[in-house]
């Protein structure tokens, strides 16, 4: 027979401390995993071929509101707004950190999200698919509203185009702010 069949308090003590030791290893790898994910949709986000996307979109986002014509459904690719609704996939399932994602991309995504509300419902009703776009709302209500009264003025949004379209190269330097 034997002595006993319970484990010495000391390798009890070595058990408990390898599985800390485990854990904490693995939520190191995870927060790594998670920063490496973030920064490719970083370098996707400053790639030549999104901003070629993000000028097409300021472009007819801007003629819209400076002119106050009809909303450019037939004119808006989906490159941007695809973008963020992955982004807000990836949110949703906890693989990115929330406030590094709101650091980096809030600031765009807000201002395309308001602007891009109209393009939502109309393409939900076009495609007859009425969770598209849920995961860019997701993204949308984690990072917080644009102001207090959840919207930006027109005015605002024009200058933010204007900006953005300075900054992608397709405005001069010396066009109106």
């Amino acid at each position: 027979m034997r002595k006993s069949q319970h484990p010495k308090p000391a390798a009890r003590e070595q058990t408990a401390t390898t599985k800390h030791m485990a854990e904490a290893h693995l939520r190191t790898l995870e927060e790594d995993l998670r920063t490496r994910l973030l920064l490719h949709y970083e370098s996707r986000w400053d790639s030549p071929e999104m901003l070629d996307a993000r000028k097409r979109l300021a472009t007819a986002l801007l003629a819209h509101l400076e002119r106050g014509t009809a909303f450019p459904y037939e004119d808006i690719e989906d490159t941007v707004p695809n973008f963020f609704e992955s982004l807000g996939v990836l949110l949703r399932r906890g693989n990115l950190d929330i406030e590094m994602v709101w650091h980096i991309f809030s600031y765009d995504a807000m201002r395309y999200a308001h602007e891009l509300g109209e393009f939502w419902v109309l393409d939900r009703n076009k495609q007859g698919e009425h969770d598209l776009w849920e995961d860019y709302e997701y993204f949308v209500s984690v990072q917080g509203r644009p102001d207090s009264a959840g919207h930006h003025p027109p005015l605002v949004l024009s200058k933010y185009m204007r900006r953005g379209m300075k900054r992608l190269g397709c405005l001069p330097d010396d066009a109106t702010s």
